[in-house]
């Protein structure tokens, strides 16, 4: 048997935040791996942060010419972390080179921007795999492996509390992974409630799913810090496992009165042991390697971006003035 090729990855976008948290996943995964992965390239419209993520994990190249970097680094496949402003564009360009990709959340701005971003990949014959973290983060996976080999999991509720309002841009960027994760737990959504109460400053998502299972999402703002946590109840069982919150990461699993499963993160735990993404860098390789379907795709996760826009909408509806009674105040709903 001949010697395998490497896969020769593109990172496209290196800002700060993608140098914070999804580069350092990339090389991890990388470097981890029994089959050979090599970082060839780092683009980015900025040349002082291609720089500098090139030299921060290690990438043979870097640039803001895409061609050229196709050209000299022949990359294999593409992790793309582009900026919100910038992913239509700069993912339709990407999508015209037909390698398997990654798509790292947040897409775009809007469900314009999604399917848009579909269109072109469409066009293309790609199918790239969407890096939804909380489908992938090993302590929610593990406690749904546990509770499943104790029987169905009857409801998923997730709870998500930060510092400033519930507005937009959190449900958009934050809210939208709490459902897509309840989804890819529970199946495919057969109905949904929304619920933006005007006394109140929290928004809730009610998911409805076959063999009468259900999720839901709160949505609460006015927290010290960010808070992320997921219920997992079946019969006789539960398990809570906390994603964010000052103490670190944490799972607890009950059966019956009795606690089975007790984990708790050191406060200071790298964010890249417990996040997902690592693991969706993984998954990705995984199938590349083994020429699979990459999973999910922008039409498995276009659900979840939906909800996100209808619940901003219901969300703008409530929390403008005009909605509000003349002798109220407009209602100031803050986020998680």
């Amino acid at each position: 048997m001949g010697k395998r090729l490497p896969i020769k990855v593109l990172l496209a976008g290196c800002d700060p935040e993608v140098q914070l948290r999804v580069a350092p996943a990339l090389a991890k995964a990388a470097n981890g791996r029994t089959d050979p992965v090599e970082l060839a390239a780092v683009y980015g419209a900025a040349a002082g942060h291609a720089q500098s993520a090139a030299q921060a994990f290690g990438f043979k190249a870097h640039g803001a010419d895409l061609n050229e970097l196709f050209r000299t680094a022949a990359p294999s496949v593409v992790v793309a972390a582009v900026p919100t402003d910038q992913a239509v564009a700069e993912i339709s360009a990407l999508l015209a080179y037909k390698a398997p990709m990654l798509l790292v959340p947040p897409l775009g701005k809007s469900l314009d921007d999604i399917l848009a971003m579909s269109e072109a990949a469409r066009k293309s014959g790609a199918r790239p795999m969407v890096a939804m973290s909380r489908r992938f983060s090993p302590y929610l996976c593990r406690a749904v492996q546990w509770g499943r080999q104790l029987g169905p999991i009857k409801m998923v509720r997730a709870h998500l509390r930060a510092v400033g309002q519930v507005d937009g841009p959190f449900i958009w960027n934050s809210g939208v992974h709490a459902i897509d994760a309840i989804a890819s737990i529970l199946g495919r959504i057969e109905g949904v409630e929304l619920r933006v109460p005007k006394d109140s400053a929290a928004a809730a998502v009610s998911l409805r799913f076959a063999n009468q299972t259900c999720g839901q999402v709160e949505l609460a703002g006015g927290a010290e810090h960010t808070q992320e946590s997921y219920e997992i109840i079946g019969e006789g069982y539960q398990a809570v496992v906390v994603l964010q919150a000052l103490a670190g990461p944490s799972m607890q699993c009950w059966r019956g009165p009795k606690i089975e499963v007790r984990i708790q993160a050191p406060a200071a735990e790298p964010a890249i042991q417990h996040d997902g993404m690592f693991e969706a860098m993984m998954a990705f390789f995984d199938a590349v390697a083994a020429q699979t379907k990459l999973s999910p795709t922008l039409e498995d996760v276009l659900p979840a971006f939906d909800l996100a826009q209808r619940l901003i909408g219901e969300l703008a509806a409530a929390t403008t003035p005009a909605a509000a009674p003349p002798e109220t105040a407009p209602l100031a709903v803050a986020v998680a």
